[in-house]
């Protein structure tokens, strides 16, 4: 039976998309480091507290078990906060130099928007795995969901939302 429809991306849709994530890096890579820490296991908190509502998602989508997709909607929840804990420590470094009074300073910085593919076998995780270090390294992310799996995909960018991630 058909339990949803989603709109399929168009050329149009995707120029739209790389414009938006844009924009987003720009702001987003300003951001400091601990603000995007707070944000990013937001995430993972609205994912938790969404648990029951994204694995009925999960379920008519992938066919899994309710207690497997809840599984795989903790392990999601747990990459965010995992990443959350590493946007805290993007360290950057100090070399020595040829003599010494020279020093090399490694600083670490978003380098842009990243595109991301998910699979269909655990697309929560998967996606997670793709979306969370992103966002803490202070890149924005367009992440092209599986066709046969693209709703809790679309949950986790809501919950992106909800945890004012820019758009």
């Amino acid at each position: 039976e058909v339990v949803d429809a989603v709109p399929r991306a168009t050329a149009a849709d995707l120029d739209a998309a790389l414009a938006a994530a844009g924009r987003a890096w720009k702001e987003w890579r300003e951001v400091d480091a601990w603000t995007r820490s707070a944000k990013v296991r937001r995430v993972a908190d609205l994912f938790r507290e969404r648990a029951a509502r994204i694995a009925g998602v999960l379920t008519e989508e992938q066919g899994k078990t309710i207690p497997e997709c809840l599984g795989e909607i903790r392990a999601t929840a747990d990459q965010f906060d995992w990443y959350a804990d590493e946007a805290r420590r993007i360290y950057g470094r100090v070399i020595d130099g040829h003599s010494r009074a020279q020093r090399l300073l490694v600083i670490r910085q978003p380098i842009g928007p990243v595109a991301a593919f998910a699979p269909w076998n655990f697309p929560a995780l998967l996606s997670g795995r793709k979306i969370a270090p992103a966002l803490a390294a202070g890149c924005s992310i367009i992440v092209k969901p599986p066709i046969e799996a693209p709703r809790t995909c679309l949950l986790m960018a809501e919950a992106c939302h909800n945890a004012e991630i820019p758009p």
